[in-house]
Formats: C-alpha cells, structure tokens, sequence
C-alpha cells in the first residue's frame, strides 16, 4: 500500500512540474477569426493566434470546423491561402456539416512533443446567402513611368473595407519596357537641307545606330535616309542625343521621327515629336555663264553661276556636254575645281560637236537632282595624230596621218622650226626634212593655231652626195670619196658600158638621157645597117628570144644601170658613179627571168 502511495505522489509531482514547464514555454493557441458569419465555399477566414508552426505539415496539420470535421491540409490545397506562425487564411470548404461551431487548428504542441488540437474561443456561424459587403474595394493610382531597372510602379489604397471578406491587394509593381522618347529638337525652323545640322534630344535611343533596324524619317512627304547614305547624313547617335545633318532630298515641311528598339524587348517603333519641323529652301541652281564659249578639248573652260553645292558629289552631280558626261571614274582628269558660284573644267576629248553644257545639281524645289540647262558652246577640235615616221633622215620626205588638220594649210614644227609643207589635207600632211634638221619633238598646227600633242621623234644626220632625193641612201659613195672623183669626171658619152643582165627599162627618167644609141643602125627599116648580124640593133640586143627588144624581164638590170649612169643633179631617183657614159642593155634572161646566160650576149 505504501508503494502505491509513493508512486500516486510521484506522477502528481511529475504532472505539476509538466504544468509549471508548460506554463513557461509558448503553447499554440487561437486568439480570434474573422468574419464570423461565413458561407461555405465562398468565404476566406482569417485565423490569427500564435505556435502554428512558420511551415505548414501537409500530412499531420488540419484545420477542423468543429472538432467532428477535420481537413487535412492536404486536402485543402485549394482553400489554404496563407500559414505562417501568427496568421492562417483559409476559404470555407463548401461541404461543412456543422452551421455554428468552433474553428480548431492541429498544431505541434512541443511539450507532448506531438501534434494535437487547440480551438478558437468564439463560434462561427454559417450563412446561407452572400453578405450584402462581398469584396473590399482598392483605389490605385496610374502606373509610373518605367524605370532603368525595368520595373514600374502605383499606389493602391483600400476605400472600401468589408468585414469578414478577404480581397487580395492589387499588383503595385510590374516588370515592364521603356518607351523611347523625343522630347525636343533644335532648330525647328529655318532649317536648309544639305547645310543645317539638326541635334534630337530624348532617352531610350539606344546607344548605337543598328543599319537595317534603325532609321531616321522626315514624314510622308519626303521619306527616310537609305542606309547606304547614313554615314553621309547622320553625325551622332547615343541614348539620349542624336545630331543629323538634314538631306538634301527633304524639301517639305514635316514631322521628323526615329525607328528605334524598346528597350528589354525585341521591337522597333516608330516615335516622332508634336512638333513639324519648317524647311528653309535654297534658291534653285543656275549657270549664268561659261568662258570660253568656243571649247577645245584639253583646254579649261569656267562655269560661272550659283548654287552649284560647296563639292562635287560623286553619283549625285554630273557634267554633261549635250549628251555625253564625264563619268565619276574620270572626275579627277577634267574637274579642276568646284564651289557654289564656280567651276573650271578641262574639257573633254569626246567633245566634238556645239551645244550646251548641262550640270546635274540638287534642286531645292524639286527636292531632287535634276539637269540644269547652260549656255550654248562652239566646238574645235585639235589637231589629231594617228600615224607618223618616228625615224625620219635629213633632206627626206615623209607624211602624217590623223584627222582635225583642216583642209586649209598649217604649218609643221620640228623642235619649234617650221619645215616645208609639200601636200595637206584633213586627214594627210606631206612635208620635207630640211638637210640640216635636228631635233626630238614634231607637232603639227592647223590653220586655227590648234596644235597637237607634241611626238617623239629622231631625225638621223645623213650624207648627201647630190641633189637627188634618194642619193641620201647611196652609203657606198661613203668609201670611195665620191665627191672628190666626181671632182675629177663623171664619165663620157665616149664610153659604152654594156649591161648584161635582165635588161634596162630606156624609158626610165634617171637613165634615158644614157642610153646607147647605135649609130649605125636605121630603127625601124628591118635590116641590119651595120651588117653586124643583129636586125634593127638601135639600143641593144635581147640574146634570149634574138630580139632587138631590151625591155626587162625583172628590174634587177636597171638598178645596175642607174648604179653605174643615173643622171646626177637632176632631182629624181639616185647619182650614178659616172653619169655621164652610156649603158648598151643586153638581155640575157630566160624567159622566166630566174636564170641567166652571159655566154650568149659575148661573141
């Protein structure tokens, strides 16, 4: 009996110490709900208390309405909107039995070190039909704009609190993109297409310029920058500042606007200020003059005018003379110089007929390249040289071919000295190299005073042994001092010089003064005067087909001939080395003339 007594003491003491220790830690607890008056599947109530645990046991924790009707927390995934220590929220299950009742909680109580029930103090009261309050009711102010971050931001307020409904506060923070804008531009007005520099203030630009994603646009009326032309026209691009020189080919007034990315997104807008933008136009272009007005190609000709733009713009600007232009390839050959009121030209070979000079400038009223019309121009045409002698010999004759040299004559210069004009036409000159010319350079001068390039030539020095156009080329005189025999005799009519070869053309005019002639002999009368066997033998004998006939069968017997008597002085042809004696031609060739036979004409 004594030992039941000592055990009945012991578990008194052991309950009044878990009594003391519970009373010292923080036992879970239910200390209000609200609303009280629920509807079941429509209302969330609000479980305010202590020790639910700051994680919800989806296995062991269950909210009871009433302790006969428990739910698993897994089985209120739906319902359950908020747990944490203090604060459980839950909507009202739509199958609950019990219409008043308390609300009960399974919570972790760590002195059982186990889970187990704690219930509200007050009751709960379901209700049939809606309250007539059914939602709190929020004011909320606009969205601000979007921050760097990415983010915007509001302020929301609850106007309407109704008890016992829970409405979740609206959204007062949402990710968004920026939204590029032009806030101003300089200047507005007065502006001059291909001069005024245009400066475009704003932010979210970007900071480079994307070719083929960005552009820049001056409205309808006058289009956008093509991007082979950005690099001309657009002069700085960062997030917040742009600089454009504005085109040439805007001639309207219009709204300027950007094609530009949002940012933190993949697409281009379109942005564009309230303001219109007001185009100043140039006057447009106009040549007044040109000098000369006579134009030879090679030659400069000024065009004098206005608005003729500061340079030459290669694919924009252009120089015609009527039809035909000077290419850009060529630009540096024939542009000299070029500004608004000004330009000097050489003129161009293909110009070769009059007409008018025609400039490709921007027009402002147009608002575009077009022609513009000049003054009318006369032609001529230098003298032009497509053949001539680059070897030519003292005392010889040579010519020149070409065209422009007019049919009137000009003149012909060898290092500056005029030389003699034997024939001239348009396109053929004919001239002599004075015997004593020297010099490297010739250029022919129409009788307009048009020269032509200056050529190369050399001039050989030559020895002239007689006043006899080839006798510059008679080089074997050189050896024999032909001058100093001569000196001495130039052969007889006394002596006879038989030529025994192809025969001798008697009619030649370097040798018919030296042709044997046959005393003796009647011409003509068929008989043979001088009874030498020979018929009519007046000039000399054909051996090969028993002729009295000399006339050759190839030319080689009167080159020996006029060798041995071609008439000295005379002007034509060679000097023989004695051209005084006499040439008896006698024929020896065979009829083909490639053989001959000296043993016939010897007897």
């Amino acid at each position: 009996m004594y030992k039941k007594l000592l055990l009945t003491s012991s578990a008194l003491l052991t309950v009044l110490i878990s009594f003391v220790f519970v009373s010292a830690v923080n036992i879970p607890k239910i200390t209000s709900f609200s609303p009280t008056a629920v509807q079941p599947g429509e209302t969330v109530v609000t479980i305010k208390g202590s020790g639910f645990g700051d994680k919800v046991n989806t296995t062991r924790s269950e909210v009871c309405f009433g302790l006969s009707q428990c739910y698993p927390v897994y089985d209120l995934q739906d319902e359950l909107k908020a747990w944490s220590d203090t604060e459980i929220k839950i909507l009202v299950p739509k199958d609950i039995k019990n219409k008043t009742d308390k609300i009960g909680v399974r919570a972790y109580l760590s002195v059982l070190k186990d889970y187990d029930y704690i219930t509200s103090p007050e009751k709960y009261t379901t209700i049939s039909s809606a309250p007539t309050c059914t939602k709190d009711v929020w004011s909320c102010g606009g969205w601000g704009e979007c921050s760097t971050k990415g983010t915007k931001s509001r302020t929301c307020k609850l106007t309407k609190d109704c008890k016992g409904v829970y409405t979740p506060k609206p959204t007062t923070s949402l990710k968004c993109a920026p939204v590029p804008e032009i806030t101003s531009f300089t200047p507005t007005k007065d502006i001059i297409p291909g001069k005024t520099v245009i400066t475009v203030t704003g932010k979210y630009f970007g900071n480079n310029f994307i070719v083929g994603k960005n552009n820049i646009c001056f409205g309808i009326k006058n289009g956008c920058i093509s991007r082979k032309y950005i690099n001309k026209y657009l002069k700085k691009w960062s997030d917040t500042k742009i600089q454009i020189l504005m085109p040439d080919f805007v001639s309207k007034d219009d709204k300027l606007g950007l094609i530009v990315r949002r940012p933190g997104t993949s697409k281009y807008n379109f942005i564009y200020p309230k303001k219109t933008f007001k185009i100043k136009l140039q006057p447009d272009p106009k040549i007044t003059s040109i000098s000369p007005t006579r134009l030879i190609p090679g030659q400069t000709v000024t065009i004098i005018g206005k608005g003729f733009g500061e340079e030459y713009k290669p694919k924009f600007n252009q120089v015609c003379f009527n039809a035909s232009c000077i290419q850009d390839k060529s630009r540096a050959t024939y542009i000299k110089s070029w500004s608004d009121t000004k330009i000097v030209l050489k003129v161009p070979s293909f110009v070769i007929s009059e007409g008018k000079i025609n400039l490709k400038l921007y027009t402002p009223s147009k608002g575009h390249y077009s022609f513009v019309q000049g003054p009318s121009y006369t032609t001529e045409r230098k003298p032009l040289v497509t053949w001539y002698y680059r070897k030519m010999d003292q005392g010889g004759k040579y010519y020149i071919k070409g065209k422009y040299f007019g049919d009137s004559r000009g003149k012909i210069f060898i290092d500056g000295t005029e030389v003699p004009i034997l024939k001239w036409n348009d396109v053929k000159v004919e001239f002599k190299i004075p015997s004593n010319a020297t010099g490297n350079t010739l250029y022919i001068q129409n009788a307009k005073g048009l020269k032509s390039r200056e050529l190369s030539v050399k001039i050989n020095a030559v020895t002239i042994y007689s006043n006899d156009p080839h006798s510059k080329y008679q080089w074997q005189w050189k050896p024999l001092n032909i001058k100093k025999a001569w000196g001495i005799t130039e052969g007889s009519g006394d002596i006879v010089v038989a030529v025994i070869d192809t025969g001798v053309d008697t009619k030649h005019e370097d040798l018919k003064h030296a042709i044997w002639r046959n005393k003796k002999e009647i011409a003509g009368n068929k008989k043979d005067d001088d009874k030498n066997g020979y018929i009519d033998d007046v000039n000399g004998w054909d051996f090969v087909l028993n002729s009295n006939s000399v006339k050759p069968r190839r030319s080689h017997g009167t080159l020996v001939a006029g060798m041995i008597a071609a008439k000295k002085d005379n002007g034509v042809g060679i000097a023989g080395i004695a051209p005084n004696v006499k040439i008896m031609p006698l024929n020896v060739a065979k009829k083909d003339a490639n053989k001959i036979s000296v043993n016939a004409a010897i007897k």
